[in-house]
């Protein structure tokens, strides 16, 4: 267990999913090599689950085995190698213990991204736990600022060609409503500034 945190454990009868915590109530919710225990159709739901529960500003970190970190290293000579195998199936010493889904950055941010989260980016692994594996992915989101009622319009939109884009200050809006974004900013400069703040925002292209 951590310290500090509201520790959950099937093994101890409390459950990732669903989560028995009010709506917008968690500052942060950490998921170390846990959503590849759910089956693979469920992921998503898992993930909307996980999102339902944070603040507005809420982060939401995860961590998994990489797929193309393994397909990598068996393909570089580790054919033989034990653990690929623990990585891809779960050790299998109880019912909880099998990996049913499995991941790459690509997949991930595409799942954080549907589930409402904008900000996707890489994070470091903070405890001596599965998260400071080598073959770790790690990667989280943030949960949108609440929008006021001026934005209500976009709740029926499909998408936004944004002209004049500046350096996205908007971003947080349109991936509330989970939209995709093509921005078009003139400037150079400007334009290299709007690249790095829209990074982590998966529908949101320039």
């Amino acid at each position: 267990p951590l310290e500090g945190w509201l520790n959950l454990d099937a093994k101890d009868g409390h459950w990732a999913l669903p989560l028995n915590v009010p709506d917008g109530m968690a500052d942060e919710i950490r998921a170390s090599h846990i959503l590849e225990h759910f089956p693979h159709n469920a992921v998503g739901v898992v993930v909307k689950e996980w999102a339902r529960a944070l603040k507005p500003g809420g982060r939401l970190k995860i961590a998994v085995p990489d797929f193309d970190y393994i397909v990598k290293a068996y393909s570089n000579g580790r054919r033989h190698d034990k653990m690929l195998e623990l990585y891809l199936f779960g050790g299998q010493v109880d019912a909880n213990d099998y990996h049913k889904a499995f991941f790459n950055e690509e997949k991930l941010r595409g799942i954080l991204t549907d589930a409402g989260l904008a900000d996707v980016k890489r994070w470091e692994a903070d405890a001596q736990d599965c998260s400071a594996y080598d073959v770790s992915l790690n990667l989280e989101g943030r949960k949108p600022q609440a929008l006021p009622k001026e934005h209500d319009f976009l709740k029926d939109a499909k998408g936004v060609i944004h002209v004049g884009a500046n350096t996205g200050q908007e971003r947080d809006v349109y991936a509330a409503h989970n939209l995709p974004v093509v921005w078009i900013e003139a400037l150079p400069e400007v334009f290299l500034k709007l690249g790095e703040n829209i990074a982590g925002y998966h529908h949101q292209t320039h």
